[in-house]
């Protein structure tokens, strides 16, 4: 993107220069030689003035803009805006808490004594950190210690010191000698004066990089959309479609190995009774407009125009579809009094993988790179009525009649699918099913 603008990568900051030869060249193609911005003229000092002062301002407002909507590139108060759009509320600085004992000498005892909440203590200087009480701290008429709960002035890890720092006391209470913390302040290792509250460590606000990391963790696919609001939007579609969502969300394209460019989303979608048109209007009402939607990298890229009343034109909402491998299934059952027929063991079967159901309308079965599992197929067939069990059962996906299931590392028989493809069978015609 040499001269800036919107781009694949987003909006870079056109520079002076290239809003320069824009101006010149609009001016020509609108005056010709009745206004020549000849070199050194008035003209065209006055053509780059403008193209800096665009530059300085719109340009870059603009650059800033658009880097707000992505975590990945918002930073500071965009961040946290944008951070709690995911449920992510930035942590704010933590004050440290602790303990510390006051002592006085036998001979200032006899009476009963208060040191105010409130109280300041400090560490030794130079680097002096500052606490306060959080209650009173009362020494009994015969006592030559009593404790009291303090807080960190100043939030952060400089309120988090080692035992015995916190020494002195700037405005010394009458009838007290001494301070200090006998165990380090803000360690939860240690507990505040009612034996039983942990103390507090002093923390930094969090920074972009941890609340960043922290939003992305988060599963979500960028703009302000999670996998889960994705996801549930597709699946209220008719015949429930399967989805996988592949993100990359760093600024270096196949940054996952899934091939995606940088900050970009591709969502693999197998939907065969709904049509695009449903399908991207289900993506448009819940993914972000400033989200990049790819297609074609983990299946067949698809595609749909949207009127978009936010944007006042046409978007373009691409996804992909899946690699379809037609199963042949063939089962042999052991059944009883009471079976409740071929054409309800088929429609399970069908329900189950995905694809066609006995009466030839489309159904979603499995999601999209989701393993059809032998154990799990038995289990619901096993479960219908006047079924006794399942003798054998042959998964076909090379139409050679030989099964083609194998063993996966968890020791589960299955037909393992690629994450780009998805497994189906046409009730109709592909499922043979023999009872005994």
């Amino acid at each position: 993107m040499a001269d800036g603008g919107f781009g694949p990568d987003g909006y870079t900051a056109r520079e002076i220069e290239a809003l320069f030869e824009q101006y010149v060249e609009a001016i020509d193609a609108e005056y010709g030689d009745d206004l020549e911005p000849y070199e050194g003229s008035f003209n065209r000092a006055l053509f780059r003035a403008f193209a800096r002062a665009v530059h300085e301002n719109q340009e870059q407002d603009l650059e800033s803009l658009y880097d707000s909507m992505f975590v990945e590139l918002a930073a500071g108060q965009e961040l946290t805006d944008l951070a709690r759009q995911y449920g992510a509320v930035r942590q704010p600085a933590v004050r440290a808490t602790g303990v510390v004992e006051w002592v006085r000498s036998d001979a200032q005892t006899g009476s009963e004594r208060v040191v105010q909440a409130g109280t300041r203590v400090t560490t030794e200087p130079p680097n002096d950190v500052a606490y306060e009480l959080t209650e009173a701290a009362t020494f009994g008429a015969t006592e030559t210690t009593a404790r009291a709960t303090i807080q960190a002035v100043e939030p952060g890890t400089i309120g988090n010191v080692g035992a015995d720092r916190v020494t002195v006391m700037p405005s010394p209470p009458a009838g007290v000698s001494g301070v200090t913390n006998p165990n380090p302040v803000g360690d939860p290792a240690y507990t505040l004066t009612d034996g039983v509250t942990q103390q507090t460590l002093g923390q930094e606000r969090e920074d972009d990089e941890s609340l960043r990391e922290r939003v992305l963790d988060g599963a979500s696919i960028g703009g302000a959309a999670t996998v889960r609001a994705v996801r549930d939007r597709i699946r209220q579609l008719d015949g429930t479609p399967s989805l996988t969502i592949y993100t990359n969300r760093q600024l270096t394209d196949n940054a996952n190995g899934n091939g995606l460019p940088k900050l970009s989303a591709e969502l693999v979608i197998w939907s065969p009774s709904v049509t695009d048109a449903d399908v991207a209007q289900a993506i448009h009402s819940v993914v972000s407009i400033g989200e990049r939607l790819v297609g074609g990298y983990n299946g067949t890229a698809r595609s749909y125009d949207i009127p978009s009343e936010t944007l006042e034109q046409i978007r373009t909402i691409e996804w992909s579809e899946p690699t379809e491998t037609q199963l042949s299934l063939s089962l042999d059952l052991v059944i009883t009094d009471g079976y409740v027929g071929d054409a309800v063991v088929a429609a399970t079967l069908a329900e189950y993988i995905g694809g066609t159901l006995p009466d030839g309308s489309p159904v979603a079965g499995v999601s999209v790179g989701e393993d059809v599992i032998v154990d799990e197929l038995e289990r619901q067939v096993n479960s219908l009525a006047g079924v006794v069990g399942t003798a054998t059962v042959t998964l076909d996906a090379t139409g050679d009649g030989t099964d083609d299931t194998t063993t996966r590392d968890d020791g589960l028989a299955a037909y393992e699918v690629d994450p780009d493809e998805v497994a189906t069978v046409d009730a109709t015609t592909d499922l043979t099913i023999t009872t005994n």
